[in-house]
């Protein structure tokens, strides 16, 4: 299975969330949302992780959340893994709690968070659970409508003063028809097991997606961006670079193990490959691959020419996943 998206970088937006194995119920009680309550307040101390909305349904989880240093994988394992052994104690019962890695998906900055925001806010009433959201006891929306006092890892403020007022923020969550239909078709897939990775315009889209840094854990895009083959990926970077393919299969030389490896990295973050497919494709055992790729990105990381040519090779990538070559 290809793992999601992980986009990371300082002052990200995310609309993250995690259900529970096989739907099962995770919120069993309310000392254990106290539990994930304080989870939070911790990833805020801990990692710097600001969240700007929250809603606890019964097997699953939604947080809006703000990384102004970065850091949300390390938060996030944090917040899932604690919980989870905190669960599994007062429910004394072992084994995975959450279905797998949390979704994570980056948010474009203005009217699309506000739509987050009301979309996390509105999850009880849609789910038929309370007539008003302000009914809701287990979602951060009665802190912004004052109902009552907010934590203080609980960022209101970025989301309110984008209104006029507490009432005109109430009628956008409540109001059915609060969102351009842009928006509204754009949220429409956040219900979906493999909603996209990144929320907002094709402009933003396809900005990020041309300007992410090479070490950034980008394998959902091998997805969404590209049907294409290793094999005919290869064949391409090749033809595109003039290098004899059959260097790439049988390197005769330091420079062709180079060649090699940097079209291997390249593929394995571009596409859902399997590093047992990639290896298959060039003639060697998925752990050599895996031993050239993870050097690679050792050397791309020192700043040498590895990590331009790799930013290079991975805007061909996303060219050919798009047909502009």
């Amino acid at each position: 299975m290809a793992r999601p998206l992980r986009i990371e970088y300082p002052g990200a937006w995310y609309h993250a969330m995690n259900r529970g194995v096989g739907r099962r119920t995770i919120f069993p009680c309310d000392t254990l949302r106290q539990q994930f309550l304080s989870l939070l307040a911790d990833i805020h101390d801990r990692f710097a992780i600001c969240c700007h909305a929250y809603c606890l349904m019964s097997n699953h989880y939604h947080l809006m959340l703000h990384t102004p240093r970065g850091g949300l994988s390390r938060a996030m394992r944090h917040l899932d893994g604690v919980y989870t052994q905190r669960h599994n104690r007062q429910q004394q019962t072992d084994g995975p709690l959450f279905r797998g890695r949390y979704k994570a998906q980056l948010i474009e900055c203005g009217d699309y968070l506000w739509a987050v925001s009301r979309y996390i806010h509105r999850n009880p009433l849609e789910a038929g659970l309370c007539r008003s959201p302000t009914d809701y006891p287990w979602s951060s929306y009665r802190f912004f409508t004052g109902e009552q006092g907010a934590p203080a890892w609980l960022y209101r403020h970025r989301t309110l003063r984008q209104f006029r007022s507490v009432d005109e923020y109430r009628v956008f969550v409540e109001s059915e028809d609060a969102l351009s239909a842009e928006i509204k078709k754009a949220l429409s897939v956040l219900q979906e097991e493999s909603c996209p990775p990144i929320l907002g315009s094709e402009a933003f889209v396809e900005a990020t997606l041309q300007t992410v840094p090479y070490d950034y854990e980008i394998p959902q895009s091998r997805r969404t961006q590209t049907t294409l083959s290793v094999d005919s990926i290869v064949d391409s970077v090749c033809a595109a670079r003039g290098w004899p393919r059959d260097t790439l299969i049988k390197p005769a030389d330091k420079q062709a193990r180079w060649r090699r490896a940097l079209v291997m990295t390249a593929v394995s973050q571009y596409t859902a490959a399997s590093l047992s497919e990639i290896g298959a494709v060039f003639d060697i055992h998925y752990s050599t691959a895996a031993s050239a790729i993870s050097r690679f990105r050792d050397n791309a990381k020192t700043g040498s020419d590895s990590a331009s040519d790799l930013q290079l090779l991975r805007e061909l990538l996303w060219k050919m996943g798009n047909g502009q070559t």
